[in-house]
């Protein structure tokens, strides 16, 4: 049973829809908004009712960081809810991948030249890094002597400067970008 406050209407007497939601979604406490120049940047992990009702952790990890200049990296991970350990494989998808690819614009000097990659130098070097992901993840697994799918998780991987934007993901998921002009 939820304890609510309650709103009469009309006779009725209904839950408040933000108390009653409130008593069941937990929210991560690295839930953000940040100003980063011309983007605003927001990110919550949410662990839905299914996992609630049934004791599992939230499996949903992001990240962000902000490089400076018009520059930052978002990465979001959503884990598999099959896997029994996909919340530490998301976790190390959105962090570690944080470090890496930033590693990656910091070595290419992209930031400092205020430049993107072409459309094959980085697709080339989204790959070599989330291979380099999957490797790291495949050592935490063998040190926590687990089988590697039991971290299994998706990757989103957004990259924003001043130039545009470069993207990249293993997984279902998509990244998205509509302009002030309302164009997708």
């Amino acid at each position: 049973e939820v304890d609510t406050p309650i709103i009469k209407e009309e006779n009725k007497v209904t839950p408040d829809p933000e108390d009653f939601y409130k008593s069941f979604i937990k929210t991560d406490k690295n839930a953000f908004a940040k100003d980063a120049d011309d983007w605003i940047v927001v990110g919550a992990s949410v662990t839905g009712n299914g996992h609630i009702g049934s004791g599992k952790p939230c499996q949903d990890n992001h990240k962000y960081e902000y490089l400076g200049d018009g520059w930052g990296i978002a990465i979001v991970s959503d884990g598999a809810g099959s896997s029994e350990k996909s919340e530490i494989g998301s976790k190390l998808v959105a962090y570690r991948g944080v470090d890496l690819f930033k590693e990656l614009i910091v070595s290419k000097g992209w930031q400092t030249k205020n430049e993107l990659p072409t459309n094959e130098e980085w697709e080339e070097n989204a790959y070599k890094v989330l291979h380099r992901l999957r490797d790291d993840m495949e050592l935490l697994a063998d040190k926590k002597n687990v089988p590697i799918k039991e971290f299994s998780a998706t990757a989103i991987v957004l990259i924003h400067s001043p130039k545009g934007l470069l993207a990249t993901h293993i997984g279902d998921g998509r990244a998205g970008y509509k302009s002030k002009d309302g164009i997708w």
